[in-house]
């Protein structure tokens, strides 16, 4: 499409993989970024390039975060499972259109688990970033890598990592009421 529009003779401006990392933050209402973060990934089945795709949650928060996203419809994957997940979002390095904006059960059926009901989205949790990691990448399907990390220092790296791999000078977003993280 982006290259259809770029030979079209009309001006057009595109961008490459959008990766959208969002924060959350220690102050941050976390019932409202739980519900918000929800409804980016679920919207559409994550066909946006604007979905929340991978979510940095700080330490002090992560076990409350992460209960709150879970009675939200998230289903935390085991690393078999992960395994599994990994191998049909991806097929010889490029997203399968297979799973592209597929319900959880549709894709949990296709990598061949089983998945309880009232599943609305994959947590992956994921440590690195870029190639080896392919889950920090842009995945447009309703599974989110969810990350741990100390403060607001550590995300901004996470996040501009995570961007270089896939989504620079795409989407990110944060949850806080400090002024100082947001200007971070």
């Amino acid at each position: 499409m982006v290259t259809a529009a770029y030979s079209s003779g009309t001006p057009a401006h595109g961008v490459g993989a959008g990766n959208c990392v969002t924060t959350v933050c220690a102050s941050a209402n976390l019932e409202e970024a739980a519900d918000k973060i929800v409804l980016s990934k679920t919207l559409d089945l994550a066909a946006s390039c604007s979905s929340d795709n991978a979510v940095l949650l700080f330490d002090s928060i992560y076990d409350d975060m992460l209960g709150k996203l879970k009675a939200r419809g998230g289903y935390v994957l085991s690393e078999d499972e992960k395994a599994k997940l990994q191998a049909v979002l991806w097929v010889d390095g490029h997203i399968n259109a297979k799973v592209v904006a597929q319900p959880a059960e549709f894709i949990a059926g296709e990598a061949g688990f089983a998945i309880p009901d009232g599943t609305r989205f994959f947590i992956v949790p994921e440590v690195g970033y870029g190639k080896a990691y392919p889950f920090s990448g842009e995945k447009m399907s309703v599974t989110m890598a969810l990350y741990r990390v100390a403060g607001m220092a550590e995300a901004v790296e996470m996040t501009n990592n995570i961007q270089a791999y896939q989504g620079m000078g795409h989407s990110c977003g944060i949850y806080t009421t400090d002024d100082n993280h947001v200007m971070q």
